[in-house]
């Protein structure tokens, strides 16, 4: 058996079930078995499991209004009395797309607040079917919910065969650099913590390093990250 922490993506979610117009597949539930110590709604999508130093944090972007208003409220008392040195938020649709046309403001900038309000560490998302990894680097004319202190990373990435076109322009408008990013790649990562230090690596299908870096945080906190670079470059 292999352990497994799912992000509801949109496929999941199917036009109807169960009699109603719209939710989330009758057969996640079934499937999973995730904490049920997430909002009592949203049973087994919103969710978090504490690893070994690290909180990882399992949202549900497909929800909006209302219903990512609860995620956000209940987030917020997670990442308030979360005794581990690490924190990662997992959800599917990226704070800043990676696909022309794509942008998913609501989810940016409810998030973003409670991101830079707790320094969470790594933020891993998908949808956009190509890979980018970066940070938020200055303040956008009209982004009131970004800081120059941030210090989170943030990654969207894919692994199927699927693949999109690519872009910056959703990053670059708010506030946001990318540091390493590609299309037409299939990619999975790894992450290990060891103490202070967080590792990420990057790989490609055939198990080449492909992006990389290290986060260090000091006695008081503050991070320290190291790019690593391929071999070949």
């Amino acid at each position: 058996m292999v352990p497994s922490i799912v992000a509801a993506g949109n496929h999941e979610y199917s036009k109807i079930v169960q009699g109603a117009p719209r939710g989330l597949s009758q057969y996640w539930q079934p499937q999973f078995a995730f904490p049920e110590n997430g909002p009592a709604e949203f049973k087994e999508n919103v969710y978090y499991t504490d690893y070994q130093g690290m909180r990882i944090v399992t949202l549900d972007t497909n929800l909006r209004g209302t219903e990512l208003d609860k995620q956000i409220t209940w987030l917020d008392g997670v990442l308030a009395n979360n005794p581990n040195k690490w924190t990662v938020l997992t959800f599917h649709h990226p704070i800043f797309a990676t696909s022309p046309g794509r942008d998913n403001k609501e989810v940016r900038d409810k998030l973003m607040p409670l991101v830079e309000k707790y320094s969470v560490d790594l933020v891993l998302q998908g949808h956009d079917h190509n890979y980018a990894r970066g940070m938020v680097t200055n303040v956008s004319e009209g982004t009131n919910a970004m800081s120059e202190k941030s210090d989170t990373v943030f990654v969207v990435s894919v692994s199927g065969p699927k693949m999109y076109d690519f872009t910056t322009k959703n990053w670059d408008d708010n506030g946001a650099e990318v540091k390493k990013s590609t299309k037409n790649t299939q990619l999975y990562q790894l992450v290990r913590v060891n103490g202070n230090k967080l590792s990420y690596e990057a790989r490609t299908a055939t198990g080449e390093l492909f992006d990389g870096f290290e986060i260090n945080k000091t006695p008081s906190g503050e991070k320290q990250i190291k790019e690593t670079k391929p071999a070949n470059q």
